[in-house]
């Protein structure tokens, strides 16, 4: 049986994702380096995101190139290339989440955290519950 969710009471690493793609989340509230970052590597390169910092935004191009010379020899070349940090704009999170909320009342328009988007959560954190209580095995979700 494949452990898909390790947790502790003040420390929970969580694997989510599909067949195709996954993710990996370390989550801790008392660990003291409260870090913000989000990796997304793909095979032409990876994005970083970093919210709070100067370049929040980061975008490498580079990655790994694994030629197969026959069976048991494989050559691997690395490539490195340009690191590109696009300007963001910087906000208040807590503000934009509040006039998000206030034009949602004032145009009647649904906001982006909706109650379907808080249901969603609420069934990962169940879900999480779940796996741990049965020892660590994969949960569907959603």
């Amino acid at each position: 049986m494949e452990k898909f969710f390790s947790y502790y009471p003040e420390v929970a690493n969580v694997a989510v994702g599909t067949d195709e793609v996954r993710g990996y989340l370390r989550l801790s509230w008392i660990d003291p380096h409260k870090v913000r970052r989000i990796s997304v590597v793909g095979t032409e390169g990876m994005v970083v995101c970093e919210p709070g910092t100067e370049e929040t935004v980061k975008l490498y191009k580079k990655g790994v190139i694994v030629d197969r010379a026959g069976f048991g020899n494989f050559l691997i070349d690395y490539r490195t290339g340009e690191v590109i940090s696009p300007y963001i704009k910087q906000y208040e999170p807590l503000k934009a989440a509040c006039a998000d909320f206030i034009n949602s009342i004032e145009n009647g328009v649904e906001p982006l955290s909706s109650s379907a988007v808080g249901w969603n959560v609420v069934k990962c954190v169940e879900a999480c519950d779940r796996s741990f209580a049965a020892g660590g095995i994969k949960i569907n979700v959603i």
